[in-house]
């Protein structure tokens, strides 16, 4: 079998970061899902998140991400955030 290695991409991601434990990062999770629903967008992809380690702390700060259907503008106060486009390049 023969695998090659691509470049993975994703347009109009909307992700939030918070510090919670790890029985409690679904609540960040659940942030973001409101407003996707409650702005009557909705996934075009995969949920996909990040960990890192916080030094000397339980908490850990997590990153969730999820493609939307649509460009949107947030406003500054926002505690989500939004790109154009996620990118990994194959290495």
């Amino acid at each position: 079998m023969k695998i090659k290695r691509k470049s993975l991409v994703f347009h109009n991601v909307v992700f939030i970061s918070g510090a919670a434990t790890k029985n409690q990062w679904y609540d960040i999770a659940v942030k973001m899902r409101t407003f996707v629903i409650n702005n009557d967008l909705y996934p075009t992809g995969p949920i996909f998140y990040t960990v890192q380690d916080q030094e000397n702390k339980e908490e850990k700060i997590f990153t969730v991400y999820m493609p939307i259907n649509a460009q949107i503008k947030l406003t500054k106060d926002s505690e989500l955030h939004f790109i154009e486009k996620f990118e990994v390049k194959a290495g």
